[in-house]
């Protein structure tokens, strides 16, 4: 039933010019973000240059008080990193999110950063750039997003290593969460969970800070 609901939606939508003003309507609900990821499955890289309009909304999304919402916005922002463009072009865009007023967007942006690397790999990003974003959101004042911001971090470690510890010193860190993050690290490293990609002996600059 609701697959008939969506692509009667989808073809409705397909018959009219998209504009911003039909892109950002369906953005609004989580039947219409069900349709954004059709279209862009769909429509591939020729959704790119929707991509900008549709962000700012997705983004709000993320903060929607609907856990499937929020879900289903996340999903959406995997697709517009690829097939529609690149991860890195949709994350140079993210930067708002960061700073957002709702808790759950910036918890939300943090979750898709990590399913971001765990799905396209480290190589994906420039993550060099985002982790000072992510630092300081250690200080959130909501716990949750205090949490994944350290989870964030520690997945990040997970792909590349030690470079990511070194340049945490590099940023100022207290030494309380230096602390907290390096024993992380260590119980990663441990566990043996790490990935081929990480070089836990020496910085492994040519993944973590790409050009």
């Amino acid at each position: 039933m609701m697959d008939t609901i969506r692509e009667e939606l989808y073809k409705q939508t397909t018959e009219v010019p998209l504009t911003p003003k039909v892109l950002q309507h369906l953005t609004l609900s989580l039947n219409g973000l069900e349709v954004l990821c059709l279209m862009v499955d769909r429509m591939g890289e020729n959704f790119k240059p929707h991509v900008t309009t549709v962000l700012p909304a997705v983004i709000d999304r993320l903060g929607d008080s609907k856990d499937q919402v929020r879900d289903m916005a996340q999903q959406l922002l995997l697709k517009l990193m690829m097939p529609a463009s690149t991860p890195q072009y949709v994350f140079d865009r993210l930067g708002p999110a960061f700073s957002h007023k709702l808790w759950h967007v910036k918890e939300g942006i943090l979750l898709t950063l990590q399913n971001t690397i765990n799905r396209y790999g480290a190589r994906c990003l420039l993550l060099s750039k985002i982790v000072p974003d992510i630092c300081k959101l250690l200080d959130d004042p909501s716990p949750q997003v205090r949490e994944a911001a350290t989870n964030a971090l520690v997945e990040i470690y997970r792909h590349v290593g030690e470079k990511v510890r070194h340049d945490l010193k590099k940023i100022g860190l207290s030494q309380q969460r230096m602390n907290v993050l390096n024993s992380k690290f260590e119980e990663l490293k441990l566990s043996g969970n790490m990935l081929p990609t990480a070089d836990v002996g020496k910085y492994n600059q040519q993944i973590y800070s790409k050009k």
